[in-house]
């Protein structure tokens, strides 16, 4: 017991150090945010969200003038989210749980893969060895450059060590009695509990590691099944079907949310499952950051020449490498050569992941069958790595048992996986860089939202400009210099204030924003005001010529000086003095009537569903393209029936006759020309709730490498309300 404790604490000693050499983490300020750009504000806003709110779900401090939500986007991620609200018990300080939750993230890694290896029989020194190359992988690296909860990958051993028991175990819950030549089923099976528990808790981890687990269960029971052991089969689908339950429990908030409401999910292309594929290429090449500046610019060439280069992630350094090429060899060609049941099990697992990800692989048939929306399939590189591994040191517990016998053979050995642990680590870690090197912007951002949100009374909703897309699909939400999430950044620093952006893309928050936003400046100005907004936020950055006209013309319209930032990027006014004059430039009825037709198309929405492609634009037209047929959902969310207009312009391929049938309880119309444009427009009227329009052609199929089917398109749709404003 005591030597298990020490062997626990020397890896979690050697963790913190190898940690504080590969960050400085002694010179490293814990308030200051390791990321604030990009992916890492976003991951920003969910920690702050479950810190300010609880829970992830709902966000009233962002999405205004309506409330952010996440019942449209599932995410599987239960643990990581008990994780921040266990860390928040320390600081309220989103930056601060941000950082302890990344350096979390190494120990818990380092901790179940050293379990594991345990489990396995392998000695203390293989051990500590593969466990601090797992937990410094490259992916950790990379990811934590944005994808937190991807980095937090420290469930991977577990999941590896049940996946490994359905192959060879005999005792889980199915199993073959000899005594009896039956199978018999045993309740009392403590590896069945200890898997089940593991199984809930990979299923509360994040769908990709859900999903690859399941994957690798079915593999490993359809492999025992090939050698008569059917009852292990069962056992896999019996974790799967827990794993599947645990999935279902996080996401029942959504599911529940879109029986209601409808659902608004940006739909995947197929053609990701390539682009995000996995490529044997990366996980052999140096990472991109290595320290050798020769090796770095091998890989920097390769990236910048070769073609899809996906999310480039999967570096498995040069020990991992050897551990991949080393299973890819031993089952293609030397079998015979058993090192154990062990290694032949992780050669199959290996050989199936690649099999299944690598580009244009099953995966890629799999999508374009069925249209399944996991497409990140390169990820599944995290368990290539501990399944090489955990091969190495098999490798190297062999070379102990064997060629080890004298005491001076062992520290031989010993130093010779110090040695290697060493080489290891400086393959795959980088070098360290210079500690909080945001530190300048990000006190800058503090120091500007804080003196905004002391003149602003609680509660006060700022609108942000540009408009940007929120969580999107094909469309990012970078505009000029401005990056994806950019505008995040005033809700992280603030605590009573209630930010415009973050409305979920193609909810009807997020429509009315970006009708708003395109308005002329003095009517978009009283559209705010009408709103209930009381301050404008711009970002410089997002304007070609920095925001210096419409800087200019907001300073003649609300005829004030606006606050700016230290470094000038921002700009904002307070709108109370122009909110008074417009409310005392009007009657009370005048005034109630102008909200009421703001606040109208904000209780509409447009979802286009099965058949229609992601919404696309360039600077003159934005579109949907569709199938054969399509189906578009048109909500109407008042208490009250309202006529509306509804205006597109279809455009099908060639110019011969053809039709188009639109059809629904509101609206039935069949439209022919003979051209490859039609132009329409029809009033309807529509009663509360959810109406199902369904279009249909007669057209046929574009030819275009295009991998989608596309027959026709939808272009400048747009819904308008007969008394009041329209939203698109």
């Amino acid at each position: 017991m005591y030597k298990r404790i020490l062997l626990y604490l020397a890896l979690l000693i050697s963790c913190l150090v190898i940690l504080s050499l590969t960050t400085r983490l002694w010179e490293t300020d814990i308030s200051i945010p390791f990321i604030y750009s990009g992916d890492g504000v976003f991951a920003g806003m969910f920690f702050k969200g479950v810190i300010d709110n609880g829970w992830f779900f709902e966000n009233p401090y962002i999405g205004m003038p309506t409330v952010h939500h996440m019942y449209d986007y599932p995410l599987v991620e239960a643990i990581n989210f008990l994780l921040i609200k266990f860390l928040a018990f320390f600081s309220s300080d989103y930056a601060v749980v941000t950082n302890l939750f990344i350096l979390l993230g190494y120990f818990l890694s380092a901790i179940t893969s050293l379990f594991v290896f345990r489990h396995f029989r392998i000695s203390f020194g293989p051990a500590m060895l593969g466990s601090l190359l797992f937990a410094f992988f490259p992916y950790h690296f990379m990811r934590n450059a944005g994808h937190l909860f991807l980095a937090n990958y420290f469930m991977i051993p577990l999941a590896t060590m049940v996946i490994l028991w359905v192959f060879s175990q005999k005792d889980l819950l199915l199993g073959y009695d000899e005594s009896k030549g039956k199978v018999s089923v045993n309740f009392r099976s403590p590896k069945f509990w200890a898997a089940t528990l593991i199984c809930l808790l990979v299923s509360s981890i994040g769908i990709y590691y859900a999903f690859f687990t399941c994957f690798f269960l079915v593999i490993a029971g359809l492999s025992s099944l090939a050698l008569r052991r059917g009852y292990n089969l069962l056992n896999a689908l019996i974790f799967i079907g827990v794993i599947t339950s645990g999935v279902l429990a996080n996401v029942a908030p959504n599911l529940a949310y879109q029986a209601t409401h409808g659902h608004n999910i940006v739909q995947r292309s197929d053609s990701e499952a390539e682009i995000y594929g996995l490529k044997i290429t990366h996980l052999l090449l140096p990472a991109y950051y290595h320290r050798s500046p020769q090796l770095a610019q091998f890989t920097s060439h390769y990236n910048a020449t070769a073609p899809i280069m996906s999310e480039n992630t999967a570096n498995l350094g040069i020990i991992g490498g050897i551990g991949f090429l080393f299973l890819l060899g031993w089952i293609l060609f030397y079998r015979r050569l058993v090192v154990s049941e062990t290694i032949e099990h992780l050669s199959i697992l290996n050989l199936s992941a690649v099999l299944l990800a690598t580009i244009g692989g099953f995966a890629s048939l799999l999508t374009y069958l069925t249209h399944f929306q996991i497409r990140g399939y390169n990820r599944i590189s995290i368990f290539i790595a501990f399944f090489s591994l955990l091969a190495i040191a098999f490798l190297l517990e062999k070379w102990r048992e064997k060629l080890i016998a004298t005491r001076f053979e062992q520290v031989i050995f010993y130093l010779s996986m110090g040695i290697i642990l060493w080489m290891g680590l400086l393959d795959q870690t980088p070098i360290p860089g210079t500690p909080n090197v945001h530190k300048t912007q990000y006190l800058q951002d503090k120091w500007f939202v804080k003196s905004i949100e002391i003149s602003l009374p609680k509660g006060t909703m700022i609108f942000q400009l540009p408009y940007s897309h929120y969580v999107s699909g094909s469309i990012g939400s970078s505009v000029n210099r401005m990056s994806d999430y950019e505008h995040l950044k005033g809700y992280l620093h603030s605590t009573h204030l209630r930010w415009s952006y973050g409305a979920m893309e193609g909810a009807e928050g997020d429509r009315w924003q970006q009708q708003v936003a395109s308005k002329p400046a003095d009517e978009f100005v009283k559209t705010i005001v009408f709103a209930g907004f009381g301050g404008l936020w711009l970002d410089r950055f997002g304007y070609a010529d920095n925001g210096v006209t419409l800087v200019t013309q907001l300073k003649t319209i609300l005829e004030t000086t606006p606050l700016e930032s230290q470094d000038q990027r921002y700009v904002f006014w307070d709108l109370a003095k122009y909110t008074l004059k417009l409310k005392n430039s009007l009657s009370v009825e005048e005034w109630q009537q102008q909200t009421a037709d703001v606040w109208l198309p904000m209780q509409w929405s447009m979802d286009w569903g099965e058949g229609f492609s992601v919404e696309e634009r360039n600077a003159t037209d934005y579109w949907h393209w569709c199938d054969s047929e399509g189906y578009l959902y048109l909500h109407n969310r008042s208490s009250q029936s309202a006529t509306v207009i509804f205006s597109a312009q279809l455009v099908t391929p060639g110019d011969t006759t053809t039709a188009i049938k639109i059809d629904s309880d509101i609206l039935t119309d069949t439209l022919t020309n003979q051209t490859n444009q039609y132009a329409y427009q029809k009033q309807l009227v529509v009663p509360p709730g959810r109406h199902k329009i369904k279009f249909s052609t007669t057209a046929k199929q574009l030819s275009t490498p295009d991998p989608r089917r596309i027959f026709f398109g939808v272009y400048n749709y747009r819904l308008g309300m007969v008394s009041g404003e329209g939203n698109k």
